[in-house]
């Protein structure tokens, strides 16, 4: 269903979270937003250069956000991505549902679609990360929207 107020993405995974999560020092993050398909987006960069997690993105698409009369759903938008991609890794106990595919962790939770990248995510080291961010992201989604 979602909730009527705008949650911004910074409220599920913040910058001191994502540093934990991570274990990196990160810079200050960076948003940007689609309106028109109700996306609002928090990038946390870092300065490292090594090969599995560099940065903690987080996408939330929302149905608050989305222009009125629109068509699409998070739902929708979330079972359209899933129904294209060829091989999900399902992705149990994060949300009502969760799979692995570029460029991270889907998830699906109390009608948000929440996206979460960190790197390379058919590493494992990386699909450790993302999963425990997608548990912390969806914890805060149902304190945000109680």
């Amino acid at each position: 269903s979602g909730s009527k107020t705008v949650i911004e993405p910074e409220q599920l995974i913040s910058k001191t979270e994502a540093q934990t999560l991570t274990k990196l020092t990160l810079k200050e993050g960076a948003k940007t937003e689609q309106a028109v398909v109700g996306q609002k987006i928090i990038f946390y960069d870092s300065e490292a250069t090594n090969t599995g997690v560099s940065f903690l993105q987080v996408s939330l698409t929302q149905q608050a956000f989305m222009p009125s009369g629109s068509s699409n759903t998070p739902q929708s938008i979330y079972n359209s991505i899933k129904s294209t991609i060829s091989s999900t890794a399902r992705v149990e106990g994060v949300g009502d549902d969760a799979f692995f595919a570029t460029p991270g962790l889907h998830i699906l939770s109390d009608g948000y679609y929440i996206v979460i990248a960190a790197g390379n995510s058919d590493k494992a080291s990386v699909q450790t990360v993302l999963k425990e961010a997608g548990l912390l992201a969806v914890q805060h989604l149902k304190e945000l929207i109680k």
